[in-house]
């Protein structure tokens, strides 16, 4: 039996804080983002529990919302990007709002004095107001407090409407490598953001906000599409990988520009080869370009590493892109042979030296040596 409540503080559409209390203990980083996707997998963890909506101002929440309910365990998440439409306001009394609080629990509670599985949200009321101001058939807004029923409902509508703020673009000055990460088995990384020209427009592209693969084995080429999130939009990136005869090899890109609401895709060709046996990843120190027909676009990704059957999220064995006999090996190769012929010559004249045969004797004749000889 477990019972969880989530007192939300909005403090504008963009900032808001979240306050959970739980039968079980909660754990959750600080500074922790909590979004549409962390509140619902919260639900499911949590069996699916009865949601019960209030609000509250956000500049009295520190005085009128209760800071500690029983022996539940809790959790305060600064920073949350949803809420929940439908909710009821508290009042600005703290002893009323505990009992109010404390009252929707009685409804859940079993005959053994265990808590069912519930979760109270609890919004500020700033949000609200600024949600109002934006209804465009409405030119004044006149805020009413309503004032809360003596008792609690017992049945809580079973439907939770959502809304999740979107997500704001990352921010176009990222300095970090990139990677695009296709499920773990389409990879493809560059020690810089990618540069993007279109025409005489530069843009450094961030990480990807998210990234599809598709895989079609039969017509023998893989797709990495990373989806950029932007200031002023999106651009998508489909990344084309052919396998042919045990080999893989980067051969394309497509550019689709989604900026200031319009759409244009531009098709890049490689320059020069990024090529691999299978099951090996593909790696170069030198820049990597990608141009269309007129070499008005262009896409340049640096010290790129590239693989498009990767194992668990890892490259593997690199192939790198330095040619088989490069300097340094010819320079290795030419000191060696010259060494090699240097040795022989020397062997050769110690071959040629003579040595002498007759020796002087006082008991013999005085030796007489030629120059012939």
């Amino acid at each position: 039996m477990l019972i969880i409540l989530g007192i939300l503080y909005h403090l504008s559409l963009s900032d808001c804080a979240l306050l959970l209390w739980s039968t079980q203990k909660l754990d959750f980083p600080a500074f922790t983002l909590f979004n549409q996707d962390d509140y619902e997998q919260l639900l499911k963890d949590l069996k699916e529990p009865n949601v019960i909506p209030f609000s509250v101002d956000i500049d009295k929440a520190a005085d009128v919302i209760p800071r500690k309910l029983g022996n539940l365990y809790s959790s305060y998440i600064p920073m949350t990007t949803f809420f929940i439409e439908e909710s009821q306001d508290l009042t600005d009394d703290l002893s009323i709002n505990s009992k109010i609080i404390k009252d929707s629990l009685e409804n859940y509670k079993s005959n053994a004095n265990y808590y069912e599985n519930v979760l109270v949200a609890i919004f500020c009321e700033s949000s609200r107001v600024k949600r109002e101001d934006k209804d465009p058939n409405t030119t004044e807004t006149n805020i009413q407090t309503t004032q809360l029923p003596t008792q609690i409902p017992t049945q809580i509508p079973t439907q939770k409407p959502i809304t999740e703020k979107p997500e704001e673009p990352p921010p176009i000055d990222f300095k970090g490598p990139v990677l695009y990460d296709g499920e773990g088995s389409v990879l493809l990384y560059s020690s810089q953001p990618p540069m993007l020209r279109l025409n005489s427009t530069i843009i450094y592209l961030p990480p990807a906000k998210s990234v599809t693969i598709d895989v079609r084995a039969r017509d023998g080429y893989t797709r990495l599409s990373p989806t950029i999130s932007m200031v002023e939009g999106k651009i998508l990136l489909r990344f084309k990988f052919h396998t042919s005869h045990g080999h893989w090899s980067l051969t394309s890109v497509e550019v689709v520009n989604q900026l200031k609401d319009e759409s244009i895709t531009y098709n890049l060709s490689i320059i020069g080869t990024v090529s691999a046996p299978n099951h090996f990843s593909y790696h170069c120190h030198k820049d990597t370009v990608f141009k269309d027909a007129s070499g008005n676009v262009e896409l340049i990704l640096y010290k790129i590493q590239a693989q498009p059957d990767a194992k668990n999220g890892r490259f593997c064995d690199a192939y790198n892109c330095v040619n088989f006999m490069s300097g340094p090996i010819w320079s290795g190769i030419l000191v060696t042979a010259s060494l090699i012929v240097g040795f022989f010559i020397a062997l050769a004249a110690l071959g040629d030296i003579k040595t002498m045969d007759k020796f002087d004797n006082y008991k013999t004749k005085q030796l007489n040596i030629t120059v012939a000889e």
